[in-house]
């Protein structure tokens, strides 16, 4: 009987440190996609602010509270002062250059209710207010 308590407790102990290593492992590649997914919306926003010059560029979403980040995120982007049409190039020049999908939304067309809750709660990357 000990010796089959003793099996059970060694698998036991060997489950629950495949566990922690698989955890520890997911851990560090969430932490490395949130790292370029963040290069990514930097990268993104230079190339909008260069080339199509916004008033103003925001930042919401899963990528400024790493605690709701997963691997099924996304990049949000919130622009003010981009025409229509620079707004769909942006999306077609953007589309698959970044690690996961992006979210460019132009501030204007959006309920006025959801864009007050994304400037209490998000960041005005452009123009910097630091």
């Amino acid at each position: 009987m000990d010796d089959a308590c003793g099996r059970t407790r060694r698998m036991v102990s060997a489950a629950r440190k495949m566990f922690r290593e698989r955890e520890a492992e997911e851990e560090r590649a969430g932490r490395a996609l949130l790292a370029a997914a963040r290069d990514d919306f930097d990268r993104t926003v230079e190339f909008i602010v260069q080339k199509y010059r916004p008033r103003e560029v925001w930042q919401w979403g899963s990528l400024l509270y790493p605690d709701t980040f997963t691997s099924g995120s996304d990049i949000d982007i919130g622009l003010v002062g981009v025409s229509v049409t620079d707004h769909m190039e942006i999306q077609r020049l953007t589309e698959g250059t970044a690690c996961l999908p992006l979210h460019i939304a132009r501030l204007e067309e959006m309920d006025p209710r959801y864009v007050a809750h994304l400037k209490k709660y998000g960041r005005r990357v452009y123009p910097d207010t630091a």
